[in-house]
């Protein structure tokens, strides 16, 4: 192959994995988008003497759809293949645009309640479908996929809260069902997950044409057939020898750091400030509208570190600067609550004091334990068992996240504020000692994590 066919050949798989990383992003978009919107239309809603227990039904219905969407997530994934089950999202998520654009005004409850329901079962089926899509068809996933599920969420949040600033919102809810519409009909025009073509879907030719797209250019003496072979031996060994002791012990492993590091994320504080974050904008005499950029600057921050370093070193570090970070400032937010409560004079003086503590809580959580926890605990389960990990730690975290913030209000009335925010201190001390003393090294030395790219590297010299 001459230099010209091959500068060809690189550029045509360069735009392939640009095009399934652009794709995968639209879907996290499109469902965070919708999700955020959701939250907004719930919130306004007017009270009543009926309403409010309606709203109760209805903040249920959000989580407990996405919750009951990660569950289910791994049938698709097994049955379907990665790309359709992303391709799948676009039915509940437009059904519920349907219901949130026509219904909502005329507060029809069974309808409303279904189509919320489908709105997060949509998001809670994309969370888990598209790093197992991601990781199964990218060598080098690290990058890719903080850009297709964190970025593209700060940036899908972003966006409906700018939205919401504007009086013309009754169709709203039908945008993200067009955007992702769109990206399902671009995906079919884009390669499916090799291991899913292989193993489930039968397809042996396709398989061998996406693995060559996935390592031809970067290694010219890839062997197809010996990566079809070791796929298999992988899976026997996952899944049909499932009685084996070792192989319940690596995935009980496997499944304890994913759901660990996805609770991280729920326990560390994130609710309080955000409880707090009108009384900290108006204390310090600021607009409140710049709320809605500190997630896009931390995750922002956060891609920039994986683009430039694209080491899990530099994610471990990341996660201990980020941990260790939290836990100061959420000690020094509990004095400032603290003086406020004993009625010191000295807060005052310095009002600007509880903004900057705000927005150094933001920016060290969303670039490191509100981002990159989630990309080392997909990047650390073995591929055969992926789908039914994710899944089962994506729900935990989303049950998680709706049960921490009912938990907030009783730990506010029961410890005070400045209570609360010692005990987040104290929760997040306790994780930064976990995660460097049992995560990092439980993840370091589970060798066969890292069993499968040990395994294909030694194809290319095997002949």
């Amino acid at each position: 192959m001459d230099d010209c066919n091959i500068y060809l050949l690189f550029k045509e798989i360069r735009l392939v994995m640009l095009g399934l990383v652009v794709l995968t992003s639209a879907s996290s978009f499109a469902t965070s988008l919708a999700t955020q919107h959701c939250h907004q239309l719930i919130s306004r809603l007017n009270t009543g003497p009926w309403c409010c227990q309606f709203k109760k039904w209805l903040d249920l219905c959000l989580p407990a759809g996405i919750v009951s969407g990660c569950l289910m997530s791994w049938l698709p994934l097994r049955f379907l293949g990665r790309r359709a089950t992303l391709q799948l999202v676009v039915a509940p998520l437009l059904c519920a645009g349907c219901c949130l654009s026509f219904m909502f005004q005329h507060v029809m409850l069974p309808a409303l309640l279904l189509a919320v329901w489908l709105q997060g079962m949509a998001a809670g089926v994309n969370f888990t479908a598209v790093p197992v899509y991601v990781l199964e068809t990218m060598t080098r996933p690290a990058l890719p996929l903080i850009i297709s599920t964190q970025t593209s969420v700060a940036l899908g949040t972003l966006l409906a809260c700018v939205l919401a600033l504007t009086s013309h919102t009754t169709y709203l809810p039908l945008l993200p069902a067009a955007i992702i519409a769109t990206s399902s009909f671009c995906l079919c025009f884009v390669m499916e997950s090799p291991r899913w073509l292989l193993l489930f879907g039968k397809k042996i030719e396709q398989a061998k044409s996406s693995l060559y797209i996935l390592h031809k250019c970067n290694e010219p003496d890839y062997n197809v057939c010996k990566a079809l072979v070791n796929y298999r031996k992988q899976e026997q060994e996952f899944c049909e020898r499932i009685t084996n002791l070792q192989t319940i012990k690596i995935y009980t492993r496997a499944l304890s750091v994913s759901m660990f590091l996805m609770t991280i994320p729920c326990v560390t504080g994130v609710h309080a400030y955000r409880f707090y974050a009108d009384w900290v904008y108006r204390h310090s005499s600021v607009q409140a509208v710049l709320q809605t950029y500190e997630q896009v600057i931390g995750v922002a921050i956060a891609t920039t570190v994986v683009s430039v370093t694209g080491g899990i070193r530099s994610q471990y570090v990341t996660l201990i600067v980020s941990v260790s970070t939290m836990s100061l400032v959420l000690g020094a937010t509990g004095l400032c609550l603290f003086s406020i409560e004993q009625t010191e004079n000295w807060i005052w003086a310095v009002p600007w004091l509880p903004l900057a503590l705000h927005w150094m809580f933001q920016i060290a959580f969303w670039s490191g334990i509100g981002s990159q926890t989630f990309v080392v605990a997909f990047e650390s389960v073995p591929p055969p068992i992926r789908p039914s990990v994710f899944s089962l730690s994506g729900g935990l975290h989303w049950l998680l996240q709706a049960m921490s913030q009912k938990f907030l209000v009783f730990m506010l009335d029961i410890v005070q504020p400045f209570g609360t925010f010692f005990f987040h201190a104290g929760v997040s001390t306790v994780v930064l000692v976990l995660i460097v003393f049992v995560v990092i090294p439980t993840i370091k030395h589970d060798t066969t994590c890292n069993q499968i790219e040990k395994q294909v590297q030694d194809i290319s010299t095997d002949k």
